[in-house]
């Protein structure tokens, strides 16, 4: 993946580990389809299938542009809805444009 140099993320050492991350994080809270909160089970996301494709590929793309910035920090957590789904098949479909080293992936429980 191309990127430009005036625009790439600087990076900040992660506490007191070697790995370097975006001082910029890319979460998870607004991008999912659905908080899967509220009595409406049919609603709900609980599996990959449910997700609108419209949806996914919207993250998908914000997942790329944020890579292509230099942002290797995602974060999502389980009351982010259904996030943690989105983000795991968005990852399947990035993978190979990014190094994977250079990621960080973050869920809060």
């Amino acid at each position: 993946m191309a990127t430009n140099a005036t625009n790439v993320c600087p990076k900040t050492r992660f506490g007191k580990t070697e790995v370097m991350i975006s001082t910029v994080t890319c979460g998870g809270m607004r991008l999912q389809q659905t908080w899967n909160r509220g009595s409406d089970e049919s609603k709900k996301v609980t599996a990959y299938e449910q997700v609108d494709a419209e949806c996914q590929q919207n993250l998908v793309a914000i997942i790329r542009s944020a890579l292509a910035q230099g942002i290797n920090h995602f974060e999502t957590a389980q009351g982010y809805g259904c996030s943690e789904i989105q983000f795991g098949e968005a990852f399947k479909e990035v993978r190979g444009t990014c190094f994977c080293d250079d990621l960080s992936i973050r869920v809060l429980h």
